[in-house]
């Protein structure tokens, strides 16, 4: 939430921009990245400014799937909670021996520390 200076809060959306926003294999595995720097809104904030500020993170993802060809979309939200810091998702791809690519979906939600 912001404040304007008569005192009135309200909820200000801020795109973040992305690092790439299409990726043609999307089909095995993807993150979105938005890097950090002097243009965008969360430059310097820490968890203590996004709890101040009631922060929220709407992710919308939309794309084709290939089989039907029928529109597909996602929205998820994250509060200020959700976020960890100095954090990354594990790496849900390796190569197996016998060279081929394997995804471990089991592992998709876990993170690890950088």
């Amino acid at each position: 939430m912001e404040t304007t200076v008569e005192g009135v809060e309200y909820r200000r959306f801020h795109e973040l921009l992305l690092d790439r926003r299409e990726h043609p294999v999307f089909m095995l595995s993807w993150s979105l990245f938005h890097t950090i720097d002097e243009t965008s809104p969360l430059y310097r904030m820490t968890p203590v400014d996004l709890a101040a500020a009631d922060a929220i993170l709407a992710l919308n993802v939309s794309g084709v799937d290939d089989n039907s060809a029928q529109n597909l979309q996602a929205r998820k939200l994250y509060s200020h909670q959700h976020i960890r810091w100095n954090y990354r998702y594990r790496d849900i791809t390796s190569v197996s021996k016998e060279g081929r690519l394997v995804i471990d979906y089991a592992v998709f939600h876990e993170i690890t520390p950088e």
